[in-house]
């Protein structure tokens, strides 16, 4: 079985680099890097010099939102590969076993949390998001943040049966990226409106200064995240679709 899973991770490789949509996605950690580290600081001084406005105020803000964005890039990925019906996939997939298919599937979360993980913790060493955070919070933060590749993944594989829907999908879901900024932004009582989001919690649990209210806000981040995945993969199951 494990030899399956490696080959099967093997030709996944091989589509995403096959795959324009997805070699572009797989380069967002990096563009969003390149874009705080080099492109905010001239934006920032260029902004301004016309019109007074600080930007870098805000950096904080910019960087939580762009880099809560890469575990649902990664969800994007592997609900692509998940859902694509050439000859590449199913040899591993629709020639398996029904324990099979649910094993090729916990192996694409597990590998879609991996690099979530990987990848947020070194975009945030780099880019510094909330300068006065420690490693410990920078932990926490990111394994929060990494929950959401199988909650992004489940949620398109349950709703969409092509391309179209699945990038229409990964839309839907800036709903969810939307309420980063706004829920740093706005106060109470609109705030209330948006406690449906996980990365709502996520965003404040990386920026409160109260180590108790970084806990609570992220257990709360968790427990809306691992309800909404249970029940998409129950709903999954119900639907024979893995």
């Amino acid at each position: 079985m494990f030899q399956r899973l490696l080959n099967s991770f093997t030709n996944d490789c091989r589509y995403i680099v096959r795959d324009p949509i997805l070699m572009t996605a797989v380069l967002y950690p990096l563009i969003t890097i390149l874009f705080l580290r080099f492109a905010v600081p001239p934006v920032s001084e260029l902004i301004f010099s016309k019109t007074g406005f600080r930007l870098e105020l805000y950096y904080t803000i910019i960087a939580i939102t762009l880099v809560s964005a890469i575990p649902a890039v990664f969800g994007f990925i592997f609900a692509s590969i998940h859902l694509n019906n050439s000859e590449l996939n199913r040899l591993n997939i629709d020639q398996a076993a029904p324990a099979d298919k649910k094993s090729f599937l916990y192996f694409r979360m597990i590998v879609a949390i991996l690099l979530s993980f990987i990848t947020v913790y070194l975009t945030v060493l780099i880019t510094d998001p909330g300068p006065s955070e420690g490693w410990l919070r920078s932990d926490f933060v990111t394994f929060l943040l990494s929950v959401q590749s199988p909650f992004i993944l489940l949620f398109i594989v349950n709703f969409s049966n092509s391309r179209p829907k699945v990038i229409l999908l990964s839309i839907l879901y800036g709903i969810f990226l939307v309420t980063v900024p706004l829920g740093l932004l706005i106060h109470h009582p609109w705030n209330y409106l948006l406690f449906f989001s996980p990365l709502y919690w996520t965003s404040w649990s990386w920026v409160t200064y109260s180590p108790s209210e970084s806990l609570l806000y992220g257990a709360i981040s968790v427990a809306i995240s691992f309800g909404c995945i249970v029940w998409f993969y129950s709903h999954l199951l119900r639907k024979n679709k893995v």
